[in-house]
């Protein structure tokens, strides 16, 4: 709970900061103007494709829960979906979101080794989607932003590879048990390490038995691929509704229509770019990046103001609604040795 307190002291001076850089170099009465004039309408349509994307995760939750006979019901995938998204939110490299997820999953009575299986799938399938808009839009608009964003294919590349590192160690819980096992107890070894967990021998005890079980699971699933390629689907629909947002955005500030591909274009590299900056919400750098993409898209003297709306819109939000899910959840994620 210490760790989440200054997480959030950390994500509360960076909006503090913004705000503050924004009255500086836009003047108040230039962001007071953009929030009188601005079009609520699409405002309410660019937030709503926010909250599909926190549905979306729900569902896929709901759906491999169902499918392995977990039996959950909709609000409980709802409700963790959002608890995962706050801890996102509140922890560097959205680390604590899936561990606090799972925790929460085993405490409402679901198996581990299917609260594991189901993770990794819904995590495979989310970096795939990532890399693979993000590589999409390179190829098919990379010219017109590589002129425009300094150092962007330096940036891009950086993140794609560490994209793929990330899925090579998903993809090893597929290949081979034993070293599904080495991982799992190196991982447990650093928590230790680190005093984010307490009983190192509990977790090993379990270990062997919950990777069985994930086993079991990986079998059942991959006698109906259509499921993975499904799952791969969902999350790239989910990621069009959040790189939607500024589209909106651009509608409800500007009264001007824009290139729509060349939005959520910038907003799939932007993603990839900004997924691995150490800190919670990726703070600093996810507002350093959008500017340099924003600028494209917002006349000169609302760079900013749009920066901050969208982070209000994507982020903050999350933190605010799903740190209400996390408060008023039965299962207490901020007692869990991960929070």
């Amino acid at each position: 709970m210490k760790s989440i307190k200054l997480n959030l002291i950390i994500v509360l001076i960076f909006l503090a900061a913004l705000v503050a850089y924004i009255l500086i170099a836009e003047g108040p009465s230039e962001f007071i103007d953009m929030m009188n004039s601005l079009n609520y309408y699409f405002i309410a349509v660019a937030f709503m494709c926010t909250v599909v994307f926190w549905l979306g995760e729900a569902f896929i939750l709901h759906s491999y829960s169902s499918y392995l006979s977990e039996k959950p019901k909709w609000r409980v995938s709802l409700r963790i979906s959002m608890i995962g998204r706050f801890f996102d939110a509140v922890t560097p490299f959205g680390s604590g979101g899936q561990a606090v997820q799972g925790y929460v999953m085993i405490k409402d009575g679901m198996k581990p080794g299917h609260v594991v299986l189901i993770i990794v799938i819904k995590s495979i399938a989310y970096q795939f989607a990532i890399a693979f808009l993000s590589v999409f839009a390179m190829i098919f608009f990379g010219p017109f932003f590589k002129s425009r964003v300094p150092n962007l294919m330096f940036f891009i590349i950086a993140g794609l590879i560490i994209n793929f590192v990330v899925l090579f160690f998903y993809s090893v819980f597929f290949i081979k048990e034993e070293k599904a096992l080495t991982i799992i107890f190196t991982v447990v070894n650093l928590l230790k390490k680190f005093k984010l967990i307490k009983r190192d021998f509990h977790y090993k005890m379990h270990a062997h038995r919950e990777v069985t079980l994930f086993r079991e699971g990986l079998e059942l699933v991959k006698s109906r691929p259509m499921m993975l390629i499904k799952t791969f689907f969902y999350q790239v629909v989910r990621l069009l509704f959040l790189y939607s947002v500024p589209f909106f955005m651009i509608l409800a500030i500007d009264s001007r229509s824009s290139e729509f591909f060349y939005v959520m274009s910038s907003q799939a590299l932007l993603t990839m770019i900004a997924s691995y900056v150490p800190l919670p919400g990726a703070s600093g750098g996810t507002e350093g990046m959008g500017y340099l993409f924003f600028k494209l898209f917002f006349r000169d003297n609302l760079v900013l103001s749009a920066v901050f709306l969208w982070r209000i819109l994507t982020y903050y939000s999350k933190i605010i609604i799903g740190g209400i899910f996390a408060m008023t959840s039965p299962e207490k994620p901020f007692e869990s040795e991960f929070s």
